[in-house]
């Protein structure tokens, strides 16, 4: 039984599952970028529709205004009508229809624009957030050095306690690892994981490096 130095390493280098969602996040922020503000996102269509809304409150004002005066129009274009025989009754009603269905057009149009309006707030309330903890997290995985160990003692080798021993000789030797090394009297921080589940030491694996 023996502690091997695997490396002084950055702690991206040893956290392998971290550095690989860092890799899958930036085409994941592409994609909700391309969602809200792609020629064909949330963005354009929203704003598509507010003209779409606006033009059909404006269209409404206009065919209200109609109706409250009814013979302006004819009035103002007595002589290019004189051979239409057009009715009151029925310009009416044309235009009372014309206004009902605008009016609910511009409802559709108003659900519309209020749904798309509440995902956009949703993509930007999850997205924000996020790029700000993956940006930390990059920060955090490129510190470094730190020294990594792997060990193994098993009931032949004296287990537990001849493992102390060994990893106790090697701190005491110091370690050293390409141009990093850190002195026996030096001050030191760190973390030791220990479990006698061969099975939990390989999941452990596919998260940290572990040789």
């Amino acid at each position: 039984m023996s502690v091997n130095t695997i490396g002084a390493l950055p702690i991206g280098g040893i956290n392998i599952a971290a550095s690989a969602a860092l890799g899958l996040v930036a085409p994941l922020f592409a994609q909700i970028d391309l969602a809200l503000f792609g020629a064909f996102g949330l963005g354009p269509i929203q704003a598509s529709i507010a003209l779409q809304f606006q033009a059909s409150i404006d269209l409404t004002l206009g065919l209200a205004l109609s109706i409250s005066d009814p013979f302006a129009d004819i009035m103002a274009l007595a002589n290019l009508l004189a051979s239409l025989t057009l009715t009151l009754p029925s310009i009416s009603l044309d235009v009372g229809l014309a206004l009902a269905a605008n009016l609910s057009l511009a409802a559709v149009l108003a659900i519309q624009l209020g749904g798309i309006s509440a995902m956009i707030e949703l993509m930007l309330a999850v997205r924000l957030p996020a790029v700000e903890f993956f940006a930390q997290l990059a920060a955090a995985l490129s510190a470094g050095p730190v020294f990594l160990l792997n060990f193994e003692s098993d009931i032949v080798s004296g287990g537990l306690a001849a493992a102390g021993g060994q990893i106790a000789a090697a701190f005491s030797a110091g370690l050293v690892s390409g141009p990093s090394a850190i002195a026996p009297g030096e001050p030191v921080f760190g973390l030791i994981l220990l479990t006698k589940e061969p099975g939990v030491f390989a999941s452990l694996g596919t998260v940290l490096k572990i040789a």
